[in-house]
């Protein structure tokens, strides 16, 4: 008996004086993470996960929110400001936003949605009947294409119009601009695209005009419709 007593208190010397280290290379061992044998069941990895990614989401909303002043600080501190920077400015931080507190709730696209909100609340025109047109994909997709070049660059992405010397445009032409008019506002909500309006003019309005140029490009139809607000 005398001997058992000994031993038990042996043994609970050891386990005493064993290092840190050894006693989390025990927990190793066991079924659960060594984190939750040493932290106790309060804390659990999707825990740790959420308040993670709420810290990302933080860094990255204020950092976009000072990248976005500054450049409209150097806007208004130019001579020649242009005042379609000033406004994507504006935009562009209702995105960042609206991104933010979509990540705040847990949304899984929350990029996606944003743009999409956002590009709806913005109207292009009226239809035939008098109902507001919002702009859609087109809109959306270019507003995320820049804020991630403000992200990457700290700068608004170059615009491409007015470079270089004057050309001819099929756009100047008054019948032509009125027919792209026509489209945008035919068009329902959220189709407007470069492919269906190349497609439009080629087949349904440049045929019938007495130009020698017949056909437009996607590109040029992307032009027309920068040209336009999308």
């Amino acid at each position: 008996m005398r001997d058992s007593v000994a031993a038990a208190a042996q043994a609970e010397s050891e386990i005493s004086s064993t290092p840190e280290s050894a006693v989390s290379t025990l927990g190793a061992d066991r079924s659960e993470p060594v984190s939750t044998y040493r932290n106790g069941p309060g804390v659990q990895t999707g825990e740790i996960c959420r308040t993670a990614g709420v810290e990302r989401s933080e860094t990255d909303f204020e950092f976009m929110e000072q990248t976005l002043k500054g450049i409209l600080k150097r806007i208004k501190g130019s001579a020649k400001a242009d005042l379609r920077d000033i406004a994507d400015i504006a935009i562009i931080s209702d995105y960042n936003v609206l991104v933010h507190h979509l990540r705040q709730e847990g949304h899984s696209s929350p990029k996606m949605e944003a743009s999409m909100r956002i590009a709806q609340s913005k109207l292009t025109g009226t239809s035939h009947e008098g109902h507001p047109i919002a702009k859609g994909k087109w809109f959306a997709r270019q507003l995320r294409k820049k804020a991630e070049h403000i992200r990457m660059t700290g700068s608004l992405p170059e615009r491409k119009q007015g470079k270089g010397g004057t050309h001819y445009s099929l756009l100047d032409e008054g019948v032509v601009q009125k027919a792209v008019k026509s489209f945008f506002t035919s068009t329902k909500i959220g189709e407007i695209n470069p492919r269906k309006l190349m497609k439009h003019m080629n087949e349904k309005v440049l045929p019938s005009l007495p130009h020698k140029k017949k056909r437009i490009s996607e590109s040029t139809a992307k032009l027309w419709m920068r040209k336009h607000g999308y």
